[in-house]
């Protein structure tokens, strides 16, 4: 009896379906940089060995957190952040576009990740996003503008006081 048991456990551990999944997810980090309100855009691959449905996430910290998932614990909303990307995935769609709309400036951190819907696995990406002010970065172009307003009306003076000594000159 005890023979037969033993038979029908390795029986069991031999035919039992272990399946592991290999996923990658392409570029590991990803570092972006624009403006306020404007939508910067990362292509990104997803590849997995099997077809499988995945379902994506993106959480922030206001820190770097050096992966550690647990510590990224701001929504997009949170922090003023539009992500645009599927949040439900096959692996029929190899890439796809990660776009990112940011209200405020400043640096934030985050991780984009997709987990298999049957919990088989999962992978992330970290994100590195660098947003500036519109009007901090025009400064230089208004300080040109200025200049150049300035060295074109110093022109036209010039011309004037020119057009008029000619005048003068002429009249003697």
């Amino acid at each position: 009896m005890k023979s037969i048991v033993s038979i029908l456990l390795i029986l069991i551990l031999f035919t039992s379906n272990v399946s592991a999944i290999r996923i990658s997810l392409s570029p590991a980090h990803i570092n972006l940089s624009g403006k306020t309100n404007t939508e910067i855009c990362q292509k990104i691959t997803l590849d997995s060995d099997k077809e499988v449905t995945f379902y994506g996430k993106d959480l922030w910290s206001l820190k770097d957190e050096k992966g550690n998932l647990a510590l990224y614990t701001l929504s997009s909303k949170d922090i003023s952040i539009k992500t645009t990307y599927p949040k439900k995935l096959s692996t029929e769609i190899r890439q796809f576009d990660f776009c990112i709309n940011s209200e405020k400036e400043g640096s934030f951190y985050g991780i984009l990740y997709y987990k298999s819907a049957t919990g088989a696995g999962g992978i992330g990406s970290l994100v590195k996003l660098n947003i500036s002010n519109e009007t901090k970065s025009n400064a230089g172009l208004i300080v040109h503008l200025f200049r150049f307003s300035i060295i074109l009306v110093t022109a036209l003076f010039l011309l004037l006081v020119l057009n008029k000594k000619l005048k003068s000159t002429k009249q003697i």
